[in-house]
């Protein structure tokens, strides 16, 4: 769990850093399309924290290390919520929901691979934050994680 307490919050970061640069890329190269690296980057990504769980006390850490870069500062609405609104249903998606404004951000994507990982995070962040059943979701992993 230590590699994981050191590596999770930079991983998050970067991956959060992606997503909204890849947002800006695709929005300034309206005419011609991103190189193919490029959205591979993202849609490879996307699927990683797609399909990422972490520990309740890694998922902790992750907010307490890098929450204010996506939350605008302090963390807003679900700091002060706490730990289980900011960790999930489950605790181990909590980083999904730390990255909800990017990846609402990408859903202008014009790329159907990319889109779809996104449905599916959407999905799973509406299950971790209580807004919706498991059997209400669309897609199979938008339900709660296989680990519960």
């Amino acid at each position: 769990e230590s590699v994981s307490m050191l590596a999770a919050p930079i991983v998050i970061s970067r991956c959060g850093e992606i997503l909204s640069e890849f947002v800006r890329d695709e929005r300034e190269a309206s005419v011609s399309p991103l190189p193919r690296a490029r959205v591979e980057q993202v849609i490879g990504c996307a699927r990683l924290l797609q399909d990422l769980e972490l520990t309740p006390r890694v998922c902790q850490h992750v907010w307490d290390t890098v929450g204010s870069e996506f939350t605008g500062g302090g963390g807003g609405a679900l700091k002060e919520a706490g730990d289980q609104r900011r960790l999930g249903r489950s605790g181990r998606r909590g980083h999904l929901l730390l990255l909800y404004a990017p990846i609402c951000q990408c859903i202008s994507s014009n790329n159907p691979m990319l889109r779809d990982s996104l449905r599916s995070m959407l999905e799973i962040i509406g299950w971790e934050a209580g807004l919706c059943a498991a059997n209400q979701t669309i897609g199979r992993v938008g339900g709660p994680p296989a680990s519960s």
